[in-house]
Parts: structure tokens; sequence; C-alpha cells
């Protein structure tokens, strides 16, 4: 019997490892249909390579927060405005005691509630003072309204915050104490509410529970668009102690001396000047 060749032996002993791998490989494949082996479980999966940024692309700009959710105090634009009662305080009316709606009428009007002043809602005043100080020169009727929780007290805290401030709106005070009149539907969360109407409608509501400029600047453009002149004044940045907050009727220490910013005699007819309660 002839012996085999060593170097045919060699060969194929050589070829072994070369068809088992490519055994393995075929089986793996037909038993997966053609697709790679998975990635063993617990794997993280790679992350996708991503093109190349050219040099002098901006960085995209970060994911921009949540709006906040909007604040909801008194009647809506489209509703019609409630009757309301208060009282006023620093008009010189002969009757204190009168409903603005039933006054205004179908004249474009603006209702400005406030909570108890304090230096935000003091300098809310100051701004919407001089928002309708402009706006009652195009026909506009403005009401302040405090919100107080007590009514004998909020009578002379305004008058203080009035004598210290000088609105050309007079001052007055609505029932109901912080809610005020049951039929508004008014935010106590809210440091001021702003209702703007035309024809006993309300055209425009503006709530808020920090006012600032934002809230300033929709009440400028509501106006603007509802008497068809631009009305973009604002508060002096010059003044006394009431624009910082800095007077007594406006930190809670008390009334001011002298008793300025009162009523006059009942007997005087009431101011037509700004329009105003």
């Amino acid at each position: 019997m002839k012996a085999p060749d060593p170097v045919d032996e060699s060969r194929a002993m050589s070829m072994i490892p070369v068809a088992s791998m490519m055994l393995v490989a075929a089986g793996m494949v037909l038993s997966q249909g053609g697709r790679p082996d998975p990635a063993p479980r617990g794997t993280p999966p790679a992350a996708p390579r991503q093109a190349p940024v050219p040099r002098g692309t901006p960085a995209s700009a970060p994911a921009s927060a949540p709006a906040a959710e909007p604040v909801f105090s008194g009647p809506q634009a489209g509703e019609k405005v409630p009757s309301l009662r208060v009282t006023d305080l620093t008009g010189g009316r002969a009757d204190r005691e009168f409903d603005p709606t039933r006054e205004a009428s179908s004249e474009p009007t603006l209702y400005f509630f406030f909570q108890t002043p304090s230096r935000i809602v003091a300098n809310a005043i100051v701004e919407i003072d001089a928002i309708t100080r402009q706006a009652h020169e195009h026909g506009l009727r403005s009401y302040f309204i405090g919100l107080m929780p007590d009514k004998l007290e909020g009578d002379q805290r305004l008058r203080d915050v009035w004598t210290s401030l000088k609105p050309a709106t007079p001052a007055t005070l609505a029932d109901g104490g912080v809610e005020g009149p049951g039929n508004w539907g008014l935010n106590k969360q809210c440091a001021v509410t702003i209702v703007i109407a035309k024809d006993g409608k309300v055209v425009r509501n503006i709530a808020a529970l920090a006012p600032g400029e934002p809230d300033f600047d929709a009440v400028r453009d509501a106006l603007t668009t509802l008497l068809g002149k631009r009305i973009d004044a604002r508060r002096q940045q010059t003044g006394g102690r009431g624009m910082s907050g800095g007077g007594r009727g406006m930190d809670g220490g008390g009334g001011m001396s002298g008793g300025g910013g009162r009523a006059p005699a009942a007997s005087q007819p009431a101011p037509r000047g700004p329009r105003g309660g």
C-alpha cells in the first residue's frame, strides 16, 4: 500500500479550519434569514453616526421652555359685562355708591381691579394711569376699583395711595373683599384684572399674578385697536415717594397726615375730567 503524501496531508489539514468557519458562517446566515447576529441582551444600541458639521455653522438653539398656563379672572372676551356696585372714594360724587357699567353704557371702558396696594400693585396703578390719561382724550372711560379685605380699612388705605400717586381716575372700592363681586368671577390670586369693554361686552381681558411690562403693553395694544388711535403712554420715571412704593399708604404703615386726597364735599358735582369713575 502506497504511503500518503505528507505534503497533501498537510494541505488538507490546513483547509479544515477554513472550511469549518465557512460552514458556521453559512449556518448563521441561513438561521437568521440573511440578517446579522443580534447584539446580546443588555448591550446598549450604537449611536447613529452623524454627518460632520461644517465649520462656521451656528449651534442649534436650546429648546424653548413650555409656555406658562393662562390665568383667568373675570368675564372673557365676547361675554356681557356684569353689573357692578362700587363706592366712590376720591371722585367727589353726591351719590357715593353707583354702578359703573350703567354709567359707561356702550362707551369704550376700562375696568381696572387691583388687590391691596403693594409695591407691584402701586407700579401697576401708575402705569395704567399713564395709559388711561392718554386714552381719555380719545373717548375712553376708566374705573379704578380696589379689592380690599376690610372695607373701612380699605377706604382709608386707598385715599392714602391716591394722595401719594395722584392718579387722574378716582379711586373706588368694590364689595366682596379680595374676591370682589361674585358675578364678576374675579381670581383672588391675581394682583390685577383689567377688563376692556365696548357696547356692554368684553373685548379684552388681561389678568396677572404679578403685572409687568408685557401686561401693560397688552393694555396699550388693546386700547389702540379699540379706539383707533395709537396709545403708547408710559409712566414718568420721576415723581414722589408713591412711584417707588415708599409712601406709607402702599406698605401698610397707616395713613398719611393731613387727610389729603379725601373726596370734596358731597354737594359738589362729580368731575368729568378723565371720564372715569
